[in-house]
């Protein structure tokens, strides 16, 4: 039972570290493309907070990605998580 439970934990936390950062990703532009046909065709404004929602996941994403590949897929999403640090 105990080897079970193991094997399964390693096995999720495989895929976790290999879809970790696909699936928020691809989810969040998904989420930002149905967020824009909201607020586009329906006129609601849930859609902009969809967007914004969106936005956050796919930019999440990139965190898992960028250690194992030393950047991140996405221009934009380099330069938002690795810009330097503004001092007050």
């Amino acid at each position: 039972m105990i080897a079970t439970v193991l094997g399964a934990a390693l096995l999720l936390s495989v895929g976790a570290w290999f879809l970790g950062g696909l699936a928020p990703r691809l989810g969040g532009a998904l989420l930002m493309l149905a967020g824009l046909a909201m607020a586009v065709g329906y006129g609601r404004l849930v859609g902009l907070a969809a967007i914004l929602l969106g936005f956050g996941l796919w930019l999440a994403g990139h965190r898992p990605y960028a250690p194992r590949h030393g950047a991140t897929k996405s221009a934009v999403a380099d330069r938002l998580l690795n810009s330097p640090r503004r001092q007050l």
